[in-house]
């Protein structure tokens, strides 16, 4: 199979940002967003849910750097914020208005900087933090050519030398530079890793939703804890692609049986897979469709090195689903990508087999039931901590899309509560509360390791119920989930949407973090040749000089 630069990673990330074609729904124009009436059953109702408002926070940013028990006396004041002394942040992530350059041009999507500069605006609007106002940089690198834009991504990040910077669904193209070569604290959003690489980061990567292993780890604990898998049930592993390409297939194995799964069987699918420039001509020759009465996919008109490939694809995947149904796997669980998810589902409909899919937040599940066998996916289960359908809707929430619209020149962001892109734009929200509060902590001196200081002592319970914690021996964000099933009746989604069936779970540590001691992040500055000055309180000077921060 020939090699292609690959950039699927990209189009996850776009597609999790549905726009007005498949997020809204009849009916979601304008601005007016209604809170959701009732709970799904067995919802939790003591973790932030009770609190629902008709009327948003009169400032999202001061609230919820409060609920992240952020320093509201460092939050604005009675003089507007000084410019000069900015505390520079900056975002890196892919050029959204370039998808008709990887063939998803018709999809509208939501940029993450609009929600981003709108909290920004506010923040400063508010008169800072500490006094300082924030300077916002955006750093974008280009869907076309993914690999060689980030040798510029790389270089403007350098000159920006932001306090801390935000990178959207973590690329392993770009991790080289913005994540090795440039030692500054990152927050992954709707990111995940491996172990190794937040060890080789120096412990300045915090993601969301952890790395693979730990998530895998979760996984299993919570689904253990819930019931939705029993100790003797047969797993299989779905493993390669994604997040975990990077992970030997017997290291996640091990996890689960550390964790108490009985793995049976395990699939590790080629990394070549994963090439966006297989997903248009898959879905038009009808590749691993079980609506093709056992008719071979149509290949001929295809270059012949796509219809091979795609051939190479169908026979995995078929091959792959008999040999966990043979050796009679229960569950499969997996740690690759959504779109090799719905690949084995449709494998497993056309030979007949129907087991339960477990996932967690690696994958975007809605989107992983999208073409997938109706019968399949009402086996579908994720472990989350994301929002679901039927929560309510906080304050905090209503918040942030109310500031995301009033603030941004992009026109109004008009989708219903719980569809992806509403679940993104206010997760969003939650990190940059983590993000600011853990600034409006550092008092005097303010620089890289300081802030560190600051973000390790994260304990932020969200208004819709998940729990985000970080310290010095832990770079994992979440840390409660719920499991959600999909409901294929819900009318937020043409393919359904996702619900809560249990209460939250708060699993045991499952995984040993080594302690990491902030000394020894200076010393890792210290070696890449990182210019910084002490975290104590500084003269005026001092704090002068730093203020390109």
């Amino acid at each position: 199979m020939r090699s292609r630069p690959r950039a699927f990673a990209v189009i996850l990330a776009a597609l999790g940002l549905l726009g007005a074609a498949c997020g809204g729904g009849a009916g979601s124009s304008g601005t007016a967003l209604q809170p959701a009436t009732t709970l799904p059953s067995g919802a939790d109702t003591s973790l932030g849910a009770e609190t629902v408002e008709a009327n948003a926070p009169v400032s999202r940013v001061r609230s919820g750097i409060g609920a992240a028990s952020g320093a509201l006396h460092a939050v604005g004041g009675d003089v507007a914020c000084n410019e000069a002394g900015a505390r520079r942040v900056a975002y890196v992530g892919a050029d959204l208005s370039e998808t008709d350059l990887v063939g998803t041009g018709a999809l509208t999507v939501e940029d993450p900087v609009h929600v981003m500069r709108a909290y920004i605006d506010e923040l400063n609007a508010l008169g800072g933090i500490h006094g300082r106002c924030v300077e916002f940089h955006p750093v974008r690198w280009r869907l076309g050519d993914p690999i060689a834009s980030f040798i510029d991504v790389c270089n403007e990040l350098a000159q920006v030398n932001p306090l801390f910077f935000f990178n959207f669904r973590l690329y392993d193209s770009g991790l080289q530079c913005t994540t090795f070569g440039t030692p500054v604290p990152e927050l992954g959003l709707w990111s995940s890793t491996l172990e190794q690489t937040i060890r080789d980061s120096g412990y300045l990567l915090y993601t969301d939703d952890g790395s693979v292993e730990h998530a895998a780890a979760l996984i299993a604990e919570v689904a253990l804890e819930a019931g939705v898998l029993d100790r003797a049930d047969s797993v299989g592993v779905l493993h390669g692609t994604g997040p975990s390409a990077g992970l030997d297939i017997s290291a996640v194995a091990d996890v689960l049986r550390n964790a108490g799964l009985n793995v049976v069987a395990a699939a590790d699918i080629p990394r070549e897979f994963n090439d966006l420039m297989l997903l248009m001509p898959e879905m038009q020759a009808r590749v691993l469709d079980p609506d093709r009465s056992g008719a071979e996919p149509d290949l001929s008109s295809l270059p012949p090195d796509v219809g091979s490939s795609l051939a190479e694809v169908e026979r995995f995947y078929v091959d792959a689903a008999s040999r966990f149904r043979d050796a009679g796997v229960h569950t499969v669980l997996a740690s690759a990508s959504w779109a090799d998810v719905r690949r084995m589902m449709r494998a497993a409909e056309i030979i007949g087999w129907t087991p339960q899919w477990l996932t967690g937040d690696l994958q975007a599940a809605t989107l992983a039931t999208t073409d997938a066998p109706d019968r399949q996916v009402a086996n579908y289960m994720q472990v989350s901590a994301r929002r679901a359908a039927g929560d309510l809707v906080p304050p905090l929430d209503q918040g942030c899309i109310t500031m995301r619209n009033g603030a941004s020149e992009a026109a109004p962001f008009n989708h219903r509560p719980h569809t992806d892109a509403w679940n993104l734009i206010t997760s969003i929200c939650d990190y940059l509360d983590v993000a600011f509060s853990a600034l409006s902590r550092v008092e005097g001196g303010v620089d890289h390791v300081s802030f560190l200081h600051a973000l390790n002592r994260t304990d932020y319970v969200t208004a819709h119920g998940s729990h985000i914690t970080y310290s010095s021996s832990d770079r994992h964000g979440e840390d409660r989930f719920r499991i959600l099933e999909v409901d294929q009746g819900c009318v937020l989604n043409g393919w359904g949407c996702m619900r809560a069936l249990t209460d939250w779970h708060m699993p045991a540590h499952t995984m040993a973090h080594e302690h990491v001691n902030p000394e020894d992040i200076r010393d890792d500055m210290n070696r890449m040749g990182h210019d910084h000055r002490e975290s104590s309180v500084p003269d005026a000077t001092a704090e002068d000089s730093h203020a390109d921060h």
